[in-house]
């Protein structure tokens, strides 16, 4: 019997939750698609990938979800309130 590569597992895994993610990216919750997101960037390290493309192609569109659900605008007010926890 002949056993998978777990680097392979690990890259197929991380292409399931990317298509799944930009399938269904608008119909997500927003805490949903950080998990999902973190999860491919943590599977990517763990095999020496990069990761930069994952949040390069999904953090302009989490900043717009975040204003449009959240109906607040992203200056840098908000921001530093919630780096610094308020």
């Amino acid at each position: 019997m002949m056993f998978e590569n777990p680097n392979t597992r690990i890259k197929k895994l991380v292409a399931n939750i990317f298509w799944s993610l930009k399938k269904d990216f608008k119909k997500i919750e927003l805490q949903d698609i950080y998990y999902d997101v973190g999860l491919m960037v943590g599977y990517c390290q763990s095999i020496n990938r990069p990761s930069d493309k994952i949040y390069d192609y999904f953090t302009p569109d989490l900043i717009f979800l975040y204003i449009k659900k959240t109906k607040r605008r992203l200056d840098d007010k908000n921001l530093d309130k919630r780096l610094d926890g308020d």
